[in-house]
This record gives structure tokens, sequence and C-alpha cells, in this order.
């Protein structure tokens, strides 16, 4: 029997806005998952209703028909990349985590900071270590990055919601 992959958090998805115009987000009522979490369905901007997915559990914020041609190219190279990468695992990068991470964990762990926007989130090498302590909407360009964080997060993780977006 196959773990279940975490799902969008709800109580997030008012963090998250339409990439059109800033509206808020409603969740649609086909949708499937849990009492916490969103693994398939809708969402619809308040303003202008413009829909967008929420698939395998990650809100799709993309619009693939408007990205320009040199982010496109850049989305391309970073799933292409990160369908190979494994940073996560290599000794280098737990080393390099371990000291950047440390002075921000204090800090978020302490009580002063409790949402937190990982932009460019990848494979979530620090998102993982924030969310012991804050809630995190995890950005990415990278449908494959945001894949493999999603397989890393642990089960009845309702904390991290995960955004295919392109940050500018």
């Amino acid at each position: 029997m196959s773990a279940v992959l975490p799902g969008f958090p709800k109580r997030l998805l008012p963090l998250a806005r339409c990439t059109y115009d800033g509206g808020e987000l409603s969740l649609g009522r086909d949708y499937v998952g849990d009492s916490e979490s969103i693994a398939r369905g809708r969402v619809t901007c308040a303003r202008c209703a413009r829909q967008y997915a929420i698939t395998d559990g990650v809100l799709v914020l993309l619009d693939h028909a408007n990205v320009d041609a040199a982010s496109a190219k850049g989305q391309c190279k970073r799933d292409s990349d990160g369908s190979t990468h494994e940073s996560l695992d290599h000794p280098a990068a737990r080393d390099g985590n371990e000291m950047d991470m440390q002075p921000v964990l204090r800090e978020v762990c302490a009580g002063n900071i409790r949402t937190i926007l990982d932009v460019g989130c990848g494979e979530g090498r620090y998102t993982l270590e924030l969310a012991r302590c804050a809630d995190i909407l995890a950005l990415d360009f990278s449908i494959e990055l945001l894949g493999k964080l999603r397989e890393r997060l642990p089960v009845g993780t309702h904390n991290v919601g995960l955004v295919l977006a392109d940050a500018t």
C-alpha cells in the first residue's frame, strides 16, 4: 500500500492569490481531499472568475500559454535538471544546509515568524526545515522539483502548500 501524498492545505488557500488581479481564491465544491487538504480540484478568483487547478496537491497558478520565451526556456531547463537532481542527498548540500539554516530556524522557531513564502523552493532544501516551525507556501517554476518536495513531505503534513507559479 502506498503512502498518501500531502495535498494543498485548505487553511493556506487564503494566502494564495489570482496571478492576474490579486483576487481571493475560493475552492469549488467538487474536489478530492480530506477535511484538511485538497489533492485535486479547482479554485476560482473572486474578482475575475479565472480558474486554477489543484493537481496532485499542487496549486497551479502558472499560465503556460502566457509564459514568455525566456521563462519557458528556464522552466524547461529547471524541469529537466529537477528530474535528475539529487542535491538533498549530497553530503555537501546537507552540511551547507545545516550551517545556513540554524540562525533562520532559531528565529522562526522562537515564534517570531508564523508564515513564510519560499520563492524558488526547488525540492525543498529549506522548506522541509522551516516547516517544523511555520506555515509555508512553497513556490517554484518546476513541477518536477515540486513533485520531489511533495514526496519528501511527511504523511499528514498540513502546513506546506505547494504552488506552481512564475515568481515574476
